[in-house]
């Protein structure tokens, strides 16, 4: 029993995460200067790999939207009432102090994009008495330089695609004479 090493559990699970975090072949070599024997790939079907792609693009894109001035006796389902139009909520979460009273904010998280857009549009909508605000965030928190940029550039499209959405449509020259013409002889 003495030349035996005893196998723990602990063991087990730095083993296995090592074996998943391993730095690649080529750029380690060992003392005696062999290089770690590669892997064999795993065969995947083509299923199994779209499936893949699906989750994480999922995780990659969360849609999620900052709700502000919330009234304090809101509950999820009012919430969640206000933005039916939006169809595809994921999850809302109120935000509450310890005491577990609202503090007047809370995340809404959608399913697709398309969702999230429409959420944005209810932007000053007025809820129980108030003018909720309807942002957007990048989930997380903190204020570091990549969160803030990333923060900037979903602002930036946002603003973008009002600008497209709200240009008027050009009237041509002779259409605004006619119109002209229809208002004068009416008066």
């Amino acid at each position: 029993m003495e030349g035996k090493q005893v196998v723990t559990s602990r063991k087990r699970k730095r083993f296995g995460w090592w074996k998943k975090h391993a730095p690649k072949a080529e750029k380690v070599v060992k003392k005696s200067e062999k290089p770690l024997k590669e892997a064999p790939e795993k065969k995947i079907s083509v299923k199994q790999e779209s499936t893949d792609k699906l989750e994480n693009d999922e995780k990659k894109n969360r849609y999620i939207l900052f709700v502000g001035n919330l009234p304090f006796s809101v509950n999820e389902e009012q919430v969640k009432d206000h933005f039916r139009c939006t169809e595809n909520i994921k999850e809302f979460r109120l935000m509450t102090k310890k005491t577990g009273e609202s503090k007047g904010c809370g995340f809404l998280e959608f399913d697709n994009k398309a969702s999230y857009w429409k959420a944005l549009n209810l932007h000053h909508s007025v809820m129980a008495g108030r003018k909720i605000n309807v942002e957007i965030t990048c989930g997380g928190g903190g204020k570091g330089e990549k969160r803030e940029k990333k923060l900037q550039e979903r602002k930036s499209k946002f603003r973008q695609g009002r600008k497209r959405k709200s240009k008027p449509t050009k009237v041509k020259a002779n259409q605004k004479d006619n119109s002209l013409a229809n208002t004068n002889s009416d008066t």
